[in-house]
């Protein structure tokens, strides 16, 4: 529990909080997948399949008050899919780019984990196989589906080892949206399933950087024959969509960065390979934008190769190396990758990145005995054809639905009857709604889920014309801290270089899901090393408990953390710290000892807002960038006091206590130049400075209201202390009726912001 809130509450009374929440929700009763079907309730019960960007918000969205949610799917973790290539490379850890399906704090969501199987539309039920561990059949990364797909295709691989098959269980439903994704794409091409490697899934990336480390160690060997390590040295991205060229970028900065200084003796024959079918890569950017991606890969020294075919990709070196070199007795070590153009290539890792295709799941539900009860016919009074089935993209094989997200049917040999279920939702990946032409990307399945969840929640689809996606722009990672963005709208509507990059990095911090990774994030991205062990010492200024640093050293056991704070006392003993944490007295007001100038490649500042209103900045400022080494990197989280609220659960929620503290302890505008830290930070000598805001996740807001009920009854403390007793009364009543609100779904909320700045390389 300690480290989910340790970076955004309050230190002294973080403790008390989060025990009192602790007692509170320990007794919350969780439904049982056992007795599900048989419960009385008077809410209805939705069932979402899938758990990626679709499912997974969506089951966020739904009211508890109306819904019993049970999630369907083969793993119990959302995956933030744009963070795939860094945990791959090694610039994020793994945990940064997931988020646990089951939550304490929703109660009313209940989570299965196993594969949607079989759907029987007249009595409501969907047939579910239970995901066994050690069964054989495992969640890999060509997507949210099977190893092989449908059952068919499944039973046509078991000719060496039987698959061990899960119960089934029948869950039923009164609404259901499927949201089971999609997989990768191998079209039919030879060994691609069995060699080559896939980022649909953390599995996914996990297997990438063990492989990448795995050759770099083998080609390092005195033994290891040259040109086996000329193979194993170069790493092939088959795909040159933003998935696959932001990879080639993310390898390219490991190399230069990291591994060609721990690896000296092989760095000459590390080499990266873009092949793609079509004329260019990136073909969703304008083509100036594309110019310039094409530069920055060269600079790189990212080779591109277009209109070339893949035709085979197995295990061994390519057979001319073998027949000059049958010395190799380790050659099935590499792959060799086989393409129309330049026939066989030896590679040590071949990325598999070349789109989608549809889940077996929905491959195999066609036709349908009946309509379900509540179809409505599309015209009242048409002629109801025999033969229904489930309308689908003939293209594609998405499931089609209209534009309020529906499932669509069709009967007849021209389809001439159509019909709509209202109780069947489809979204995202697997689903494409008529007349519209959206691209299948997160985007689209994230605003379709939270669309869907208003919808469900005030059930008025009648009033709505249908979903409008909004398209926000696309981005993509050119490496060397330089990305593309490019827009439908809007003043910068093409944007590339490190103003593009900011804003890339910015955008994924601010959809993470959870404050532990929104914080975590920034640190791996800008102040730590990808993959290595090699140490780049940060450091967090105002302290306080410490735990920020505690923090950090659990996910960073190599790395030596110091935190320094005026006062020290609140912080752990030596004793109980961390070996690789230290906490030293230091007062920003002052210069810092000779020992700590340019000593950091971090520096991590926390809620110094009261602190510095009303001095002079920018000498501080100054002081900070001393403790930084050349192109070290500042990070400074602090509250957004001028734009503090009350929220609240619904509009009918009075809360005059809660109005009635914020009223009281408004500052005016005295802390309002956090907002500014940007100018603050150009003008104190650093570059790049960009400034993020953040609101309360809903989740803790409770939490964050009782840290900030109790701050004030430290202030009526106080005020008793100095003989103002009648005015600590007046705070400790207001406290009080504050508290029986919060009950009622009313909380004090605090904006947070978070600015990061580079100090410059000379």
């Amino acid at each position: 529990m300690a480290s989910r809130y340790s970076l955004i509450l309050k230190r002294p009374s973080y403790f008390h909080v989060i025990n009192q929440k602790s007692m509170l929700t320990k007794h919350v009763r969780l439904i049982s997948t056992t007795t599900t079907n048989s419960q009385k309730d008077d809410r209805e019960r939705i069932v979402i399949l899938g758990s990626g960007w679709a499912g997974y918000t969506l089951s966020r969205r739904l009211s508890p008050q109306k819904y019993k949610v049970t999630v369907v799917s083969p793993r119990s973790y959302f995956v933030f899919t744009p963070l795939l290539n860094s945990t791959a490379s090694g610039t994020l850890e793994f945990r940064t780019a997931i988020e646990p399906v089951r939550d304490k704090h929703l109660p009313h969501v209940e989570f299965l984990q196993g594969w949607a199987d079989g759907l029987d539309l007249g009595s409501k039920t969907v047939t579910v196989e239970e995901n066994l561990l050690g069964a054989g059949r495992k969640i890999t990364s060509v997507g949210d589906g099977r190893v092989e797909g449908s059952r068919q295709v499944r039973e046509q691989n078991q000719a060496k080892q039987p698959e061990k098959k899960g119960k089934l269980l029948d869950i039923q439903y009164d609404k259901l949206v499927i949201t089971v994704g999609c997989y990768s794409n191998t079209f039919g091409t030879k060994g691609v399933r069995e060699n080559a490697f896939f980022m649909k899934d953390i599995g996914g990336a996990r297997a990438i950087r063990k492989r990448i480390l795995e050759c770099f160690e083998v080609a390092s060997l005195p033994t290891t024959h040259p040109e086996l390590r000329k193979q194993l040295l170069h790493f092939a991205i088959v795909g040159g969509g933003p998935t696959g060229m932001e990879f080639a970028a993310e390898l390219s900065d490991l190399f230069s960065q990291d591994l060609i200084h721990l690896y000296p003796t092989v760095k000459d024959h590390i080499k990266i390979t873009v092949y793609d079918v079509a004329e260019r890569v990136l073909s969703m950017f304008d083509q100036q934008l594309v110019d310039f991606a094409m530069k920055t890969y060269a600079r790189e020294g990212i080779q591109i190769k277009t209109r070339h075919h893949v035709e085979e990709l197995r295990r061994g070196l390519p057979k001319a190396i073998a027949d000059k070199n049958p010395e190799i007795s380790d050659s099935e070590g590499c792959f060799t990758l086989k393409t129309k153009e330049d026939g066989e290539t030896g590679v040590g890792l071949c990325l598999w990145s070349t789109g989608n295709s549809i889940n077996p799941f929905i491959q195999g539900i066609n036709k349908v005995s009946s309509l379900p009860k509540d179809a409505i016919l599309q015209h009242k009074n048409q002629e109801v054809a025999p033969g229904w089935q489930i309308k689908k993209s003939p293209k594609t094989g998405a499931l089609m639905v209209d534009s309020h997200l529906r499932l669509q049917f069709v009967a007849g040999s021209g389809q001439e009857s159509q019909a709509m279920v209202p109780s069947i939702f489809a979204l995202g990946d697997n689903a494409q709604v008529e007349h519209a032409n959206l691209p299948v990307t997160a985007q689209t399945a994230n605003q379709q889920a939270v669309w869907l969840g208003k919808r469900l929640n005030k059930m008025d689809f009648d009033e709505q014309t249908g979903f409008t996606f909004k398209n926000l722009g696309i981005m993509a990672y050119l490496g060397s801290a330089k990305a593309l963005l490019q827009r439908e709208a809007g003043p910068a509507k093409e944007l590339r270089g490190r103003t593009a990059w900011l804003i890339w990095r910015g955008a994924y911090l601010t959809k993470s899901v959870s404050w532990r990774n929104k914080i975590l994030i920034p640190v791996y991205c800008d102040g730590l090393p990808p993959l290595t062990t090699k140490t780049h010492p940060p450091t967090n200024i105002a302290t306080g408990t410490a735990l920020w640093s505690i923090d950090v050293a659990q996910e960073r056991p190599g790395t030596q953390l110091h935190g320094y704070d005026v006062d020290i006392t609140q912080a752990p003993v030596p004793g109980w710290l961390p070996a690789n944490v230290q906490v030293r007295e230091w007062n920003i007001f002052k210069d810092p000892p000779a020992e700590m100038l340019g000593t950091y490649d971090l520096v991590h500042i926390r809620l110094v807002t009261i602190v510095l209103s009303g001095v002079d900045r920018i000498p501080v400022i100054r002081r900070f960038g001393s403790l930084l080494k050349p192109g070290g990197y500042l990070q400074w989280e602090d509250l957004g006091f001028s734009g503090v609220h009350v929220k609240r659960v619904s509009p009918d929620v009075q809360a005059p206590a809660l109005e009635g503290i914020i009223e009281m302890s408004k500052s005016g505008d005295r802390h309002d130049w956090v907002m500014h830290l940007p100018e603050l930070l150009t003008e104190g000598g650093f570059v790049d400075a960009a400034l993020e805001e953040f609101g309360d996740p809903m989740e803790i807001r409770r939490a964050l209201n009782d840290q900030h009920l109790m701050t004030m009854e430290e202030f009526a403390s106080g005020l008793m202390r100095i003989g103002k007793g009648e005015a600590a009364g007046k705070v400790l009543d207001m406290v009080r009726e504050g508290y029986k609100e919060s009950l009622q779904g009313a909380a004090i909320c605090y904006p947070r912001v978070c600015c990061v700045a580079r100090k410059p390389s000379c």
